[in-house]
């Protein structure tokens, strides 16, 4: 049986840059880190990185 293998770039680079920024401006969400990446020149899509802001950064500017 074949199976499709996913050929996305690994997002370790874009996670620490996102993660970074996240802790830089703590109270700007996934929209305006997204903003700031793409002025960085950063080609990826909102979508992706609403995924990584929430999956690996969280949600840094809110105390838990």
């Amino acid at each position: 049986m074949i199976r499709y293998r996913p050929c996305r770039a690994p997002d370790r680079a874009l996670r620490g840059q996102l993660r970074d920024l996240a802790n830089e401006r703590r109270r700007f969400g996934y929209r305006r880190l997204f903003v700031l990446l793409r002025r960085e020149g950063e080609p990826s899509a909102i979508n992706r990185i609403y995924r990584l802001y929430r999956k690996r950064v969280g949600y840094v500017g809110y105390p838990t």
